[in-house]
């Protein structure tokens, strides 16, 4: 079963390339305590560091110290959109995906080809202030109907 992770903000010194604004993502970094409704309110830890090569910004995830993946941006030229690529653990990369942000809100989306199936997927993570997130994760077979499969609230903890 493949496990979607949709960065619900799951740190360090940001770089700005010539001529690509990277500074929305520096909101990316740090710890940050997270609750969701899939978990009965549990507190998971989420460490996110993070850095930047040449125009490229990259974030590793850990959950309660075991690393679930780095996150790939890479900029277009579109500003505040991005196109993202996860890579697990393992070296695999779950396929690429883009981010769009517009202010405080943040938007994943990628989808998943599974032979007989497509999957859609959507996270929205809405910036309530700089130190909270409210999220909602979205599945779709159609990419037009769309069912929320999770939601929670990302409180930082430390930069």
């Amino acid at each position: 079963m493949r496990k979607h992770l949709g960065i619900v903000l799951v740190g360090s010194t940001l770089l700005i390339a010539a001529g690509t604004d990277l500074m929305p993502l520096k909101q990316y970094a740090g710890s940050w305590k997270v609750t969701r409704k899939s978990t009965n309110g549990q507190v998971e830890d989420l460490k996110i560091s993070c850095g930047q090569a040449g125009k490229s910004y990259a974030c590793e995830q850990a959950v309660s110290g075991s690393v679930r993946g780095l996150l790939v941006f890479l900029p277009t030229s579109n500003p505040g959109h991005f196109i993202t690529q996860n890579v697990q653990p393992d070296g695999r990369a779950t396929g690429r995906g883009e981010l769009s942000i517009e202010g405080n809100r943040w938007v994943f989306t990628n989808t998943w080809n599974g032979g007989s199936t497509v999957t859609h997927y959507r996270t929205t993570n809405v910036f309530t202030t700089p130190s909270q997130v409210h999220f909602q994760q979205e599945e779709s077979t159609d990419g037009n109907n769309w069912q929320t499969k999770d939601t929670g609230e990302q409180i930082r903890a430390s930069k």
